[in-house]
């Protein structure tokens, strides 16, 4: 997706992106990703790894693609690493900080407000019997 078209929550490249944040009807996320080693690019080698959902890092078939759907509200890191056609691995790789924010009833406010408009409820039938 390009940066700001659509419902893109991107504000410019992705090359340039530290985090994201997307909102919780957002959360279906796809990353494809490539190693730049020439010299062999079929023996190039792909893993990722979602922390904060992933148990460890999984291997990318050939088409060097990751999907998350249905991500619960919270704090993630989407991180890439390589190897290329030796079979050696950039273990740093690269990564991006995502925050998936929660809808508004799922908050802290959220709920507070919820406990107020219970309380009302409650205030007002009391109110009613006492009539």
């Amino acid at each position: 997706m390009e940066p700001q078209t659509g419902n893109s929550p991107l504000t410019r490249s992705i090359t340039e992106t530290r985090d994201l944040s997307i909102l919780a009807r957002q959360s279906v996320i796809s990353f494809r990703f490539a190693a730049l080693s020439y010299q062999s690019p079929a023996k190039n080698r792909h893993e990722f790894h979602l922390e904060g959902f992933d148990k460890g890092w999984r291997r990318a078939g050939p088409e060097r693609h990751a999907n998350y759907t249905n991500l619960d509200p919270g704090n993630y890191r989407f991180r890439v690493r390589a190897s290329n056609s030796d079979g050696i691995w950039n273990e740093d790789g690269i990564s991006l900080a995502i925050v998936v924010v929660p809808p508004f009833w799922r908050t802290w406010w959220g709920d507070e407000d919820a406990q107020k408009d219970r309380f009302r409820s409650c205030n007002g039938l009391r109110r009613e019997r006492s009539d």
